[in-house]
């Protein structure tokens, strides 16, 4: 199996069959980054193609880009900046049908997630590692929201009913398109039409999977741009917050670590103060703090915590929870 964890800063590359320390394993600029840079260097009229993929600064880069020159995005690469089209058209970007044909004196782009799955590949044939062809690969989605409806509830409503109504953990692994995450369907699209064996994940879930242990944990991933923690009972989940990393201090990490721990967070105090949103199924006594991702040092150093190191390295975490929760999937 190979697994990748699709961060805002870096992708996380995982390989083998049973994952330890001398597992291959490597770190890349995540797509993102990658075609962010492509855009900057880059002159002239732009026709972008492809899938929709994570935006962030490559968002930034291709509005900045539509200030001077001409561009053109499919409607299944626009989604990257914005689901609504007519948002993208704002920014002076032109929206078209897929598959256009090519234009004279216009620079193609194509976009994806899975940008650099070929040479992954690639690499790994010419050192003579079998190339797996099971892939699970985890990209945070918030999800086509309704009109009206804000993205960050819609993402976290999914979470709530999955912890509710379902499996918890297990209804967040998908075997299959979703129709409700256009970032975690497009990923399927490009394994399908490869014809690979395929998983999705969001990757604050698959970050959760990989810090999972047979006790109660209070886990807690410090992402870049999100920030969730949640309270697990061994596998089953029992409660969960996400918010944004830059919005936080050490008080408020503090209060609402606290109300989850104790059950008494609530979603709309979460999410008038920015953040997604909150649920919890009850109270649980936690045995430990749990703690990954780059802005883990966000975390009040007061709090009795533990790093995460699965095999070895913090870098992994999302990419062994991708193994951990293809497997407890399909042995359940």
């Amino acid at each position: 199996m190979i697994t990748i964890d699709i961060g805002l800063g870096t992708q996380d590359i995982l390989i083998g069959s049973e994952p330890n320390e001398n597992s291959t394993k490597f770190v890349l600029p995540s797509p993102t980054q990658i075609i962010k840079k492509r855009v900057e260097n880059t002159s002239g009229d732009l026709l972008v193609k492809g899938h929709t993929m994570g935006g962030g600064p490559l968002s930034g880069a291709i509005a900045n880009h539509a200030e001077n020159n001409e561009v053109i995005m499919t409607k299944k690469s626009a989604r990257t900046i914005s689901d609504d089209l007519s948002e993208v058209e704002e920014d002076g970007i032109k929206v078209i049908n897929e598959n256009p044909s090519k234009l004279e004196g216009y620079q193609e782009l194509f976009l994806s997630d899975l940008i650099s799955f070929p040479h992954i590949m690639s690499l790994l044939n010419k050192n003579d590692i079998d190339c797996p062809q099971t892939v699970g690969v985890a990209v945070q989605d918030h999800g086509v929201a309704p009109k009206g409806m804000s993205d960050r509830k819609y993402r976290f409503q999914y979470f709530k009913k999955a912890i509710r109504e379902g499996e918890g953990l297990m209804d967040l692994v998908f075997e299959e398109k979703t129709g409700r995450f256009s970032r975690i369907d497009s990923c399927f699209d490009f394994l399908n039409n490869n014809g690979l064996n395929s998983y999705l994940m969001d990757s604050k879930i698959a970050s959760i999977f990989g810090c999972l242990g047979e006790n109660n944990r209070l886990i807690v991933d410090a992402g870049n741009g999100h920030f969730l923690a949640a309270t697990c009972e061994g596998r089953r989940l029992i409660g969960l917050f996400e918010h944004h990393s830059s919005q936080l201090t050490e008080s408020k990490i503090k209060k609402y670590l606290r109300k989850l721990v104790d059950g008494s967070i609530k979603d709309e105090e979460v999410f008038e103060d920015g953040g997604h949103g909150a649920y919890v199924q009850g109270s649980l006594e936690t045995d430990e703090i749990i703690v990954t991702g780059p802005k883990r040092n966000l975390m009040p150093n007061d709090l009795d915590f533990k790093l995460a190191h699965p095999i070895g390295d913090v870098m992994m975490a999302g990419a062994i929870g991708l193994f951990n929760g293809i497997n407890y999937l399909n042995q359940s």
